[in-house]
């Protein structure tokens, strides 16, 4: 499970793309702080799928915690790839931070 670190240092390249910055509205010094919120998002969703590992992990068991996991951060990538707005945007950096720190848990227990 590396895709803790892989999808954090992946975005670290998209936030410097003009053409992201372009279709946000963050181009400009005064919308650093957005941007940074945009990419900073991910950690919260990543401590809230630390906080519920345990239980879902336990409910679950390792095989089909995995299983619902990775379906899930299917859709926070398929959310995260289709966004127009910073809103869906920080909806699906969330989704996936819970899903691969969730999984990161799971898998290595």
């Amino acid at each position: 499970m590396t895709l803790f670190g892989y999808d954090q240092g992946v975005f670290g390249g998209v936030v410097i793309n003009q053409n992201f910055l372009e279709l946000h509205d963050l181009v400009g010094p005064s919308k650093t702080k957005v941007l940074a919120t945009v990419a900073a998002i991910y950690d919260i969703g990543c401590f809230l799928g630390a906080v519920v590992a345990f239980t879902v992990g336990e409910r679950l068991g390792r095989k089909n915690g995995v299983l619902v996991g990775t379906s899930i951060m299917s859709i926070g990538a398929i959310l995260q790839a289709s966004s127009y707005s910073l809103p869906h945007m920080f909806v699906a950096r969330v989704v996936l931070g819970y899903v691969v720190d969730r999984l990161t848990k799971q898998y290595l227990s």
